[in-house]
């Protein structure tokens, strides 16, 4: 469902609840008018009113918050609009919890208007509660992608040869978002113990040609430095003109860099790979934004 419908919904939520609220209160006052003295009147009729703007204040306050939230789901970059959703949502949705990570790879393939993910997540489960494996949370809809994007998941710790895909666990409520859990191939993680995961995934017809952009986050509750943070972009057919990298912290944009091209992989079609080794990173909420311009 798309964000303007479900803050479009809020919206006729709190207005009609708003509107039952003063219909309730007006009710009651003329029943008290009816049933009772001229002074208890005019008592009921001042708590009334009271309660009506107490009320009031706050329903006008939820709306106001929820518009300003709403304008704060998009930051601008390079002349484009950035949907910064899940970015400002970070602090609000840590339920990675336990997950100590040594070494984290995203590859990320693009092609046309299609995007290949692949993932590699290796560390360690601190967790005082034994889990059933990996959860995937900044995969948005995650119903479209078990069905649609060709997802595979491999134990690479239990199983380094990738012989048996994993076949992911949906938790969580009847909703908009549920969490995907990646289990391991033999038990349940205890504290102390490691793991190790490769994820793959596609994403069809979600990027344009000319500008645009793909984000990256990291979100745990543990913090702990990441060993080793890489990412490897890849572009098959068309090269870009350039690839500027920026880092979203506390809500807040920062160039970092400009990549610079690492290799070029001869084929039917030339794939022009970058690479962004960030290294040791030490916070538990991480973001980049790479924009690039692919001219057709």
């Amino acid at each position: 469902m798309d964000k303007l419908q479900i803050r479009g919904k809020k919206l006729i939520f709190y207005c009609v609840g708003c509107l039952s609220l003063v219909a309730d209160v007006f009710a009651v006052h003329d029943k008290f008018i009816a049933e009772t003295s001229i002074f208890t009147n005019y008592l009921t009729q001042s708590v009334v009113f009271y309660m009506l703007g107490l009320f009031t204040v706050i329903y006008v306050f939820l709306i106001y918050k929820n518009c300003k939230n709403a304008d704060q789901e998009y930051l601008e970059l390079e002349g484009i609009r950035i949907d910064a959703y899940n970015i400002y949502r970070l602090k609000v949705e840590r339920t990675i919890f336990g997950f100590k990570y040594g070494d984290i790879q995203k590859d990320i393939t693009i092609k046309g208007n299609d995007v290949y993910y692949s993932n590699i997540y290796k560390g360690v489960f601190v967790g005082n509660k034994s889990v059933e494996g990996l959860p995937v949370v900044n995969i948005s809809d995650n119903s479209s992608i078990l069905k649609d994007s060709n997802f595979k998941a491999y134990d690479i710790l239990n199983d380094p040869n990738k012989l048996k895909s994993i076949t992911p666990i949906m938790q969580g409520s009847e909703g908009l978002k549920k969490n995907l859990i990646i289990p391991t191939l033999n038990k349940r993680l205890v504290k102390g113990e490691k793991f190790g995961f490769d994820i793959s995934y596609n994403k069809y017809n979600c990027i344009n040609f000319g500008k645009d952009y793909i984000v990256i986050l990291h979100n745990t509750n543990v913090k702990s430095k990441v060993n080793d943070f890489k990412i490897k972009i890849s572009f098959i057919g068309i090269k870009p003109k350039w690839i500027r990298v920026y880092n979203i912290i506390n809500n807040k944009k920062a160039l970092d860099k400009e990549l610079g091209l690492d290799r070029v992989f001869e084929g039917i079609e030339k794939t022009y790979q970058y690479i962004d080794d960030i290294g040791k990173i030490k916070v538990n909420e991480f973001c980049r934004v790479y924009i690039f311009d692919r001219e057709v």
